[in-house]
């Protein structure tokens, strides 16, 4: 009897630290704006959602190409297996910090630019990450925590693709 209240006991430890594993609360705010200042001036921007077992994308164009190209609105499921790849990325690249990183544009011509901002929480802990300035700032590419939020966001549209194969990431800086 004493053993196989044991064994009952270790099932129910097991099958509690099983479930805890999932118990992690994620949510996250990705926002990533690319475009032109010209005299045709015009701009895309691309926003993913995540709370609960919901992912959303959305894709949405201003200035000169918004009447050419449709707005874009999908929602999948998150998987589990997913949620916690995502959430493992977030800690072990210490992005729960706030950040940012900016550089100017160049006076004169058309000008490329791009945006980002990267808002996440996990467990009540906040993070906030902007990143913006010219699309050929390669010395952007350097910087610690662009690297770390990179790694989250091509594993977030790497979800996306999975789901929709229409949706690919493009990289913000040439």
């Amino acid at each position: 009897m004493k053993r196989l209240i044991s064994i009952t006991i270790l099932i129910f430890t097991l099958s509690s630290c099983a479930l805890g594993a999932d118990a992690d609360t994620l949510a996250l705010q990705l926002r990533m704006t690319t475009g032109e200042r010209s005299r045709d001036s015009s701009s895309t921007t691309t926003s993913v959602s995540i709370s609960g077992d919901t992912i959303v994308y959305k894709e949405t164009h201003g200035g000169g190409s918004r009447g050419r190209l449709p707005e874009q609105l999908k929602e999948f499921k998150l998987e589990a297996v997913d949620k916690a790849r995502l959430v493992e990325i977030i800690k072990s690249r210490n992005l729960l910090v706030t950040d940012s990183i900016e550089r100017t544009e160049e006076d004169g011509g058309n000008t490329y630019y791009f945006a980002l901002s990267l808002s996440s929480e996990v467990n009540g802990r906040n993070g906030l990450i902007t990143v913006k300035g010219p699309r050929k700032a390669i010395d952007i590419k350097d910087e610690k925590v662009y690297q770390d939020a990179v790694v989250l966001i091509e594993a977030v549209f790497k979800i996306l693709h999975r789901a929709d194969k229409e949706i690919i990431y493009q990289a913000l800086i040439h």
